[in-house]
């Protein structure tokens, strides 16, 4: 059994369980962030709004003090009367370090920076479970006390006086009588004090549902993966059940059961597509192996008669002395078995090589007209003997094929319509070149071929009813003969024939390309006038 991590369908879901895992992951962290940005932006405007408002309430210090005065006004005191969790709070912080106000729930030893370095716009921060916003919060000068340069006291100089003695000219009265003070640092310090205010709230709330919050997509996506793989798992394999029908088929087909055979309800879906493929394939298989089988018997069955004739005529022969009459009619027998079994060797060793799919066939440009009236004058005789008459109708044409082989075709063919024609019959060869090819037609007007028979006559061994295997000497394998090495050429052979009334075979041959025409002229200009070229005009008895 194959490990559990090789499996396609364990494959399959581990990449669900990914891309799932993947896209919830990217969705929830993003949920998540939108949300806990919502609710600090929400809590930062609350900041901002009471951070506004302690600074509202700073004032200048009291008569008999430097430290600056605080009083938050009566509409702002709503803001951080809620003392639960949550609650806001605020503290203000002198330059000295002194608390000056602050708000019952305000932490203790809250940490601000050095007024050197605060800034005047509020500056956020988080310690812990506090957010915070800081400022530096400085009480604003008349403008008429600030010069060119913001936060600069303006210098006057009185009249006819040097400006050793500084005084102070308050712009506030232009159109009255100018008075005169001096502006010292004691009394920058205690009209423009600067002060230090922290505005913040517990951040526990937030944080505890915004943890709810990340529990829940947590669990929500175990929960989501879970059916989903489930899910996925249930339906990964319902859709590759059929790989199982696939292999276990295969399994049995390759154990010697070639009827086996996958079956698949949907054969819309590509598996099914793939089950019918293999089916047909599965069928082909067995009807290869049963002509194999019945191949191999009836060449025994055919090997078996003329080595049992010529076994029984030995045996005859030496039972007993016999005069020499006899003994040379029982060698006679056995030639013709020989002979018999030369033959029906000779057409499977054809067969043999025309299926090996290594065989190579020499083509050359070949006369087939010349090569049908070769065949036709060699079978003279046989025509005569039958009392069959051939009438030749050949065109010149030319084909891509090996000569030797091609005779042998018409050599059959020819012998077939002479030896199953009735006395007196009739034998027509036509040989023409069309467009399509080169073209070679046998007809007879002898008995016929049966509906039954006629799409079996190219099967090996086979033979049609007792008017067509009357003739002796036949094998059975003398069309399949024909029918491999035409289709070995890339050409065709056909068959039509009606009972009683003769036989038709046609046989066609592709064209030979030009270029090779003229290779093949211009190396050999002797091609047409090969051994086998005879007047191709011949008129047989």
């Amino acid at each position: 059994m194959k490990a559990f991590h090789k499996s396609l369908r364990w494959r399959i879901q581990a990449g669900h369980a990914i891309i799932l895992l993947v896209v919830l992951v990217a969705f929830g962290g993003t949920a998540y962030w939108l949300v806990r940005e919502n609710n600090f932006k929400r809590l930062d405007a609350e900041l901002q709004r009471r951070i506004t408002a302690v600074v509202a309430g700073i004032g200048p210090p009291p008569a008999l003090g430097w430290e600056p005065g605080f009083r938050l006004q009566r509409e702002h005191r709503t803001l951080f009367e809620d003392g639960g969790p949550g609650s806001y709070y605020y503290l203000v912080i002198s330059a000295s370090g002194k608390t000056i106000a602050s708000s019952p729930n305000a932490p203790a030893n809250v940490p601000v920076p050095a007024f050197k370095d605060a800034s005047s716009d509020p500056v956020v921060r988080q310690r812990g479970e506090f957010r915070e916003f800081m400022l530096l919060s400085t009480r604003p000068m008349p403008p008429g006390l600030m010069g060119e340069q913001k936060g600069v006291p303006r210098v006057l100089a009185p009249p006819n006086r040097s400006s050793a003695n500084p005084m102070v000219d308050p712009p506030s009265m232009p159109s009255t009588p100018r008075f005169r003070f001096p502006l010292d640092a004691n009394f920058v310090k205690k009209f423009f004090p600067q002060t230090m205010v922290v505005v913040g709230c517990s951040i526990a709330p937030v944080q505890a549902e915004l943890r709810h919050l990340a529990w829940g997509f947590t669990v929500a996506g175990a929960a989501v993966i879970f059916l989903g793989v489930a899910t996925g798992w249930h339906f990964s394999g319902r859709a590759i059940k059929p790989i199982g029908a696939i292999s276990h088929a295969a399994r049995v087909v390759a154990g010697g059961n070639l009827s086996e055979r996958i079956k698949i309800k949907d054969a819309t879906s590509e598996l099914g597509e793939l089950a019918g493929v293999l089916n047909e394939t599965f069928t082909r298989l067995q009807s290869a192996f049963a002509r194999q089988a019945q191949f191999t018997a009836d060449a025994s069955h055919e090997l078996r008669t003329p080595t049992f004739v010529i076994l029984l005529q030995a045996q005859a022969a030496l039972k007993r002395e016999r005069s020499a009459e006899e003994y040379r009619e029982a060698l006679s027998v056995c030639q013709m078995a020989a002979q018999q079994m030369k033959n029906l060797v000779n057409s499977l060793l054809i067969l043999a090589r025309q299926d090996a799919p290594t065989s190579e066939i020499h083509r050359v440009p070949c006369a087939v007209d010349e090569i049908v009236t070769e065949s036709a004058s060699l079978l003279r005789s046989l025509a005569a003997e039958r009392n069959v008459q051939v009438h030749l109708d050949l065109k010149s044409a030319m084909a891509l094929g090996d000569p030797t082989q091609l005779k042998q075709v018409i050599a059959n063919l020819l012998v077939n319509a002479i030896e199953y024609n009735r006395p007196g019959g009739e034998v027509k060869l036509a040989v023409f070149q069309d467009t399509t090819g080169v073209v070679f037609v046998v007809s007879d007007t002898g008995v016929g071929i049966s509906s039954r028979d006629l799409p079996h006559v190219f099967d090996r061994f086979y033979r049609a009813d007792n008017s067509r295997s009357s003739a002796e000497g036949h094998t059975g394998l003398g069309l399949s003969i024909c029918k491999a090495i035409i289709e070995s050429h890339r050409g065709t052979i056909t068959v039509a024939s009606e009972l009683g009334k003769g036989t038709t075979f046609t046989v066609m041959l592709p064209l030979v390309p030009h270029s090779e025409t003229d290779t093949e002229a211009s190396a050999d200009p002797s091609l047409r006038n090969a051994p086998y070229a005879i007047t191709p005009s011949i008129t047989l008895p």
